[in-house]
């Protein structure tokens, strides 16, 4: 979070205090989590990040144009060698504040990562990379662009700077905006002119390319432009399956095995490449072709019979323990008690003796 009490000064302030008013309001004390309840949070020193650590991380923080003065003016008067990445995404930067940021670039001179991903920019930053290129380039080699509203306008600038701006540049990422095949077409044409010899992942996925795309990233992949090319990200388009075929057959034979991902499946990681060259390496010094275990879908479970017939897997019942029956033989019960309690002198129906025959007996 930032300090709203806080005021940037004017941009006709010197760059000294811009930086110093920039680092006054982006520094964090120590405070509690709004998450956890027993956590709190450490401070956080803005300039001293700045000046020591090799990434600066202001991503998901608001800025505006004013701030991204601010931190341009931080990088043209401290240049901290040890940065080298600089992270910008969701910051709400406007085409003004990215463009500020891209023109103070150079004084930078280990930045290797350019994170401005998610904040809108548009067209209008793409013009400052034409700066770089006059000013000897950047040693840039990730350019994250993703969903900022980048157009065929704003596309076509870009690519007629990369030549310049980032000769060293690997990965570039395109993805998200409303780019065209007229901008599809100009980044392929400033590859298969030069630019970015380096360039091993360019996406392209989620924008409105055609088939003219395809075939001009092809015939860039074929005329060997992008010798360390590892991955071409152009699914989520407009473009046809005549221009996907046509794509993937430029792509055949690459001596980097460039992968373009169409759609599903995605590409092979490298590392599977790279056991798979092993492997027909191996083989082909023993006389022996390539042998390659295609790749096999594990069979599908399959529920066992269930003896009550065709149930779904999902509704078989537990199957029942079966028990030994036990015959119960109830004993005698006692014969009731009488409902006279004295002893009747005569006998009974039975032949029973009386109660007192004994007694009687003996008196006799």
């Amino acid at each position: 979070k930032t300090h709203p009490a806080r005021i940037m000064p004017r941009e006709d302030a010197p760059i000294e205090e811009q930086a110093e008013a920039f680092f006054a309001k982006f520094t964090e004390p120590a405070r509690p989590s709004e998450h956890l309840k027993y956590l709190e949070l450490p401070a956080w020193d803005a300039r001293h990040s700045f000046v020591t650590d090799a990434a600066f991380d202001l991503g998901d923080r608001a800025i505006d144009a004013c701030d991204a003065l601010g931190l341009s003016s931080a990088m043209r008067t401290l240049r901290p060698a040890q940065l080298t990445e600089l992270h910008l995404h969701r910051c709400s930067l406007c085409a003004d504040g990215l463009a500020a940021v891209v023109a103070a670039l150079p004084a930078l001179p280990a930045l290797e990562s350019l994170f401005a991903m998610q904040n809108g920019a548009g067209d209008g930053a793409m013009s400052a990379f034409a700066g770089l290129a006059r000013t000897g380039g950047v040693p840039l080699r990730r350019l994250a662009l993703q969903e900022n509203g980048i157009t065929d306008c704003g596309a076509a600038s870009l690519a007629a700077a990369l030549a310049g701006a980032t000769p060293q540049l690997e990965w570039l990422y395109l993805s998200g905006n409303e780019i065209g095949d007229e901008g599809g077409v100009a980044i392929a044409e400033a590859v298969e002119g030069g630019a970015c010899p380096r360039l091993a992942r360019l996406a392209l996925q989620h924008n409105r390319l055609g088939d003219a795309t395809l075939l001009a990233l092809g015939r860039a992949a074929a005329g060997g432009k992008l010798p360390k090319g590892e991955y071409l990200y152009v699914h989520e388009n407009e473009h046809t399956p005549a221009g996907r075929d046509a794509l993937a057959a430029a792509l055949e034979g690459h001596p980097n095995q460039l992968q373009a991902h169409l759609g599903w499946p995605p590409p092979l990681p490298r590392d599977e490449l790279r056991r798979d060259e092993a492997a027909a390496t191996a083989a082909s010094l023993a006389g022996a072709p390539p042998k390659r275990k295609p790749y096999a879908p594990p069979p599908p479970r399959v529920a066992p019979p269930h003896p009550d017939g065709d149930v779904p897997p999902w509704r078989v019942r537990p199957a029942t323990t079966t028990t030994k029956a036990v015959s119960f033989v109830e004993p005698p019960r006692p014969p009731p008690a009488s409902a006279d309690p004295l002893p009747s002198d005569e006998p009974s129906s039975k032949g029973e003796l009386p109660g007192d025959f004994f007694e009687r007996l003996l008196a006799m």
